[in-house]
């Protein structure tokens, strides 16, 4: 379910007020060069897969094959990954500047929101993201592990997450309300607050560094 990428060149286009539901797989997917697209207070549940996906997981070498700085605000995501389980409510892959706020995401057998793909230090496509004021919970349930309600990978500078509300999130053994996977540095965490968890509420994995994490409870 997380490797098709979607429409390609959809710019300043906007998925407003929309239904969408009984996918097979993604409910709307954004991309090879989709970039300022607004994605504003849908309602997507009983899907395939996940609910929202930006950018792919290859590194494009050209600017213009980026799908960076589009808007994923005050959508509701629940009662995902029925064929794919393993279907992500928001992922971002190698894309920057995107604002994911304001989302109610829940009932997800896997990750809330998902930002990176590149395991290790090297350089990416993925900085700048702000991912803030989402209210995540009842993700993981039990099902899968090695997730949480936000997870990041690899660098990314200037990248916010602050501000989320995040609780009853229950891995099959383990999982964590915010996970910095491999490879993240760059990160300010600052604000959170998390709550009925297993694992930890906030991760850091495997030589994670040059990140900041401030006030969260």
């Amino acid at each position: 379910g997380r490797g098709t990428s979607g429409a390609c060149g959809a710019r300043h286009c906007g998925f407003e007020d929309n239904q969408i539901a009984h996918t097979g797989n993604y409910a709307i997917a954004l991309g090879r060069g989709c970039a300022h697209n607004r994605v504003t207070g849908n309602r997507l549940h009983d899907l395939g897969a996940g609910g929202i996906k930006i950018g792919e997981t290859r590194h494009r070498e050209n600017d213009a094959d980026e799908a960076p700085a589009n808007h994923v605000t005050d959508n509701t995501i629940h009662d995902a990954g029925r064929v794919f389980p393993e279907g992500v409510g928001i992922w971002v892959g190698q894309s920057s500047a995107n604002h994911i706020t304001h989302n109610h995401l829940h009932h997800l057998p896997y990750t809330g929101v998902s930002v990176g793909w590149n395991w290790g230090f090297t350089r990416n496509r993925t900085r700048d993201n702000l991912i803030a004021y989402n209210h995540i919970h009842h993700v993981m349930r039990g099902e899968l592990d090695d997730g949480g309600a936000i997870y990041h990978l690899g660098i990314a500078p200037g990248t916010v997450i602050g501000n989320n509300h995040i609780h009853d999130v229950y891995g099959r053994t383990y999982a964590y309300g915010i996970y910095l996977d491999e490879g993240t540095m760059g990160v300010l965490v600052e604000n959170n607050i998390i709550h009925h968890f297993s694992g930890a509420g906030v991760r850091l994995q495997i030589a994670t560094g040059g990140n900041i994490i401030l006030n969260n409870i």
